[in-house]
């Protein structure tokens, strides 16, 4: 479980990189002198593909995992610190992908 929660992280961790991305290229796109944010588009592509797919799938099975531990009485077996942010986390990447 320690694994999984810090696989979460770093998808969560790509999320909030790709976010940063799209600010940014966004403003550079306003201003008119875009020619991408990071030299090396494949790797901006990762960071996307695995902040945004990636990082919902895993998150949602996360937070399935630590509902049952929650429920079941054993969620003092899981590293606290960790699964509060990807349950905090999980719920401010719903409402981003709601409204945004």
């Amino acid at each position: 479980m320690r694994f999984f929660s810090r696989l979460t992280v770093i998808c969560y961790c790509s999320f909030i990189l790709a976010i940063i991305l799209r600010i940014v290229e966004f403003n550079h796109q306003q201003k008119g002198d875009f020619s991408g944010v990071l030299k090396l588009q494949p790797v901006e592509a990762t960071f996307v593909i695995l902040g945004y797919l990636v990082a919902l799938v895993v998150g949602f099975c996360y937070f399935l995992v630590c509902l049952y531990y929650l429920i079941s009485g054993k969620f003092k077996l899981l590293p606290k610190r960790l699964a509060i942010f990807n349950m905090v986390m999980f719920v401010i990447q719903i409402v981003y992908f709601s409204f945004f």
